[in-house]
């Protein structure tokens, strides 16, 4: 479910609208008050949330979608580890940039004990599943905080240990990124791609 949703519900923003600022929300949720910001908005047009005067209110469309989510994750993590299926697709080559700056690279190898190999291995998964990659990103979070340069700046990595085929690897959702919610990018020691060609790629998370 996602994080900024999920605090709302926490606060009873579904039973009475509740006064927060973006800029507290994304102080709870760790992320940046643009990205915040976005989020809310994004749930206006969606209908999930309306802004009154007497602050934010989950709608009863949202609170739907919500209930029913949670309903599909407890099946989910009732049992037990999560598993992922899906078939590779190409990328547009930024993950092959970006797994080569040596920020990135560092904190992998500390927090995930391998040198990631320059590139990530686009998955792309079944409509089905969607539901589990959002399943995903509560468990075990490890963070890899953003940072500049002169030029520009680059975001937040959030990154989940997981396996492929026996293969330590682990799943890394940009806070920047073009993809949709049907692919998921996946970095490790070794050329994915190149190794898991022709096989049936199953992605399990604990």
């Amino acid at each position: 479910m996602d994080e900024v949703l999920l605090l709302l519900l926490k606060n009873n923003a579904h039973l009475e609208p509740i006064r927060i600022s973006t800029t507290r929300i994304a102080e709870i949720c760790q992320m940046s008050q643009q990205n915040a910001s976005k989020k809310i908005i994004l749930f206006q047009k969606e209908g999930i949330v309306q802004r009154i005067e007497s602050g934010i209110k989950i709608t009863q469309k949202g609170y739907d979608a919500a209930k029913e989510e949670y309903l599909e994750l407890k099946k989910i993590f009732e049992r037990g580890s999560i598993k992922i299926s899906g078939k590779i697709v190409d990328g547009i080559g930024q993950g092959k940039y970006y797994m080569s700056l040596e920020h990135y690279k560092k904190n992998i190898r500390e927090k995930f004990g391998f040198e990631p190999y320059p590139g990530t291995l686009n998955l792309k998964i079944r409509k089905r599943d969607v539901l589990k990659r959002e399943s995903i990103m509560k468990q075990n979070l490890i963070s890899i905080p953003g940072f500049a340069t002169k030029n520009r700046s680059f975001g937040e990595l959030f990154c989940y240990p997981a396996k492929i085929n026996n293969l330590n690897c682990a799943i890394v959702f940009p806070l920047r990124t073009h993809h949709g919610k049907d692919v998921i990018e996946i970095v490790a020691k070794e050329n994915l791609r190149k190794k898991l060609k022709g096989k049936k790629i199953i992605v399990e998370v604990n």
